[in-house]
């Protein structure tokens, strides 16, 4: 799995998606159709197997590009009442991780459902109290949801390159396999 990141700049999502299928696959991919599914999501036409998630949060895009279904979310944290937000919206495990962690904590938790809603192409509003991806004291790394086993991990922001988004953009990713300890480090495209 390829991580790519830009700031967004008013480019075309299709452009930035193309930069990123292209380094991922400078081979193989070059003439294959980006569409888009009843809901928006892009994603490639005919059956290539690969598969790729777009994120976005303030002035960054992002990418993830993958052998198997996949989803990504980045989010530049702000100020926000994450124990109103969480108890709207987390399970019970998942109001206690954000109380002990404050508004990192809350973070980690959205980028996790916001990642899991991708990797199974619905809507937030459809898995966000339904799936819990924290216990209280730790984030989980696998899950059981809409009849598939879900793997989830952080991943830690560049530093470097003029951006230190280390400590202000949480990601996390989720796939439907195994392999999340196969992301490659970010690339600036």
């Amino acid at each position: 799995m390829d991580l790519f990141l830009c700031e967004r700049k008013g480019r075309p999502t299709d452009e930035l998606i193309r930069l990123c299928l292209d380094s991922y696959d400078p081979e193989g991919l070059g003439d294959a159709r980006i569409e888009r599914s009843e809901k928006g999501k892009p994603y490639l036409a005919g059956d290539l197997g690969v598969h790729f998630s777009v994120s976005h949060s303030g002035d960054y895009w992002s990418c993830l590009v993958a052998g198997s279904e996949c989803g990504l979310d980045i989010q530049v944290m702000k100020e926000v009442d994450e124990e109103a937000l969480a108890e709207r919206f987390f399970t019970d495990p998942e109001k206690e991780y954000v109380r002990k962690n404050g508004r990192e904590g809350f973070y980690d938790i959205w980028v996790r459902k916001e990642a899991a809603t991708k990797c199974l192409a619905t809507s937030l509003m459809n898995v966000i109290s339904k799936i819990a991806v924290a216990d209280g004291d730790r984030l989980l790394s696998e899950i059981d949801a809409c009849g598939r086993r879900l793997s989830f991990c952080s991943v830690d922001m560049p530093a470097g390159g003029g951006h230190d988004l280390s400590s202000r953009v949480k990601c996390a990713v989720c796939t439907d396999a195994d392999n999340t300890e196969n992301i490659s480090g970010w690339v600036w495209i």
